[in-house]
């Protein structure tokens, strides 16, 4: 499992998966926030590029991912250790982890703006008394990424260069849409995503990883009403789903064979098991477009 890929709550599994090993999932962190992305400190009610010299840290590896998409990677002062994308986010001054980034760290660096995702407030708390503008991130759907990259956009002063790239994106996920959306309902098949193995996690609803499923032209195999629940394997025997997608590392289609009535499931039996970028399809950032293509042809074809 990579970095970036380590520890689990309710909004991005991407983003907190990361001391999964280190301390057996940490207690699901908090509680889902039930506020959008906000903005603390004195705002910035107008874009960092007009406040002067635009400095950026990110304390979120979703959020590097997107300043860096924008084209603003040259104005990124701070990025937690975790921050391993693209390859020249390794190059930036690091700020400490995304579970404890060091705020005197980041204080000393002098940034204009801050990003990071609606589970760190408290580190945002600790910043607002030093003047330093605070935007966190809440998105649990594909277009909610991308009203926060068009935020993020706008905040970090990235122009019409910025609105263009998220236009893009925009138009390649109405692509798939397009493709998919007047698919008859024995069309799409039934899809299990495997989120983690020990506990057994999936996918639910108010989650874009669920949001990606629907989009590609999948149907969930289970009922799920929570956003990241934990899942009884034989519950998953007995929906029999016909596509099994596993967003973490941990385990191969031979793993699911050895588990106990799993080699009975369809999408075992036939071989559609298939390992999405864990990165890609976990984080709030600009890769999840490409995840969301590469579902779709997985579950239908490139057609």
């Amino acid at each position: 499992m990579t970095k970036g890929n380590a520890f689990i709550n309710h909004h991005y599994p991407g983003e907190r998966i990361i001391s999964l090993k280190a301390t057996l999932i940490v207690a699901l962190l908090l509680t889902v926030a039930l506020f959008a992305g906000c903005t603390s400190g004195d705002g910035p009610a107008t874009p960092s590029g007009e406040q002067g010299d635009v400095r950026i840290i990110s304390i979120s590896p979703g959020t590097t991912e997107i300043v860096f998409a924008l084209g603003m990677g040259d104005k990124m002062v701070g990025v937690t250790t975790y921050c391993n994308y693209p390859p020249a986010a390794l190059e930036v001054e690091k700020v400490g982890d995304v579970l404890n980034p060091s705020v005197e760290r980041i204080v000393s660096l002098k940034p204009t703006l801050v990003l990071g995702i609606v589970d760190q407030s408290a580190v945002a708390e600790r910043l607002t008394p030093h003047g330093i503008n605070v935007h966190l991130m809440n998105a649990t759907s594909l277009d909610g990424v991308m009203d926060e990259m068009a935020t993020i956009a706008r905040l970090t002063g990235a122009g019409e260069e910025g609105e263009r790239i998220v236009a893009d994106l925009r138009g390649r996920i109405a692509a798939v849409r397009e493709r998919t959306t007047t698919l008859d309902e024995t069309a799409r098949p039934t899809v299990f995503v495997e989120v983690w193995d020990e506990p057994l996690m999936s996918a639910g609803p108010g989650t874009f990883t669920h949001d990606v499923v629907i989009s590609a032209g999948g149907r969930p195999a289970l009922d799920l009403t929570m956003p990241w629940p934990n899942v009884d394997a034989e519950a998953v025997i007995v929906a029999k789903p016909q596509v099994v997608l596993l967003t973490h590392t941990n385990r191969t289609i031979e793993h699911l064979r050895a588990r106990p009535g799993w080699n009975a499931i369809p999408a075992v039996k036939d071989e559609r098991v298939y390992l999405i970028d864990p990165d890609a399809v976990s984080r709030p950032g600009p890769r999840i477009v490409d995840a969301v293509e590469e579902v779709a042809d997985r579950l239908h074809g490139n057609g």
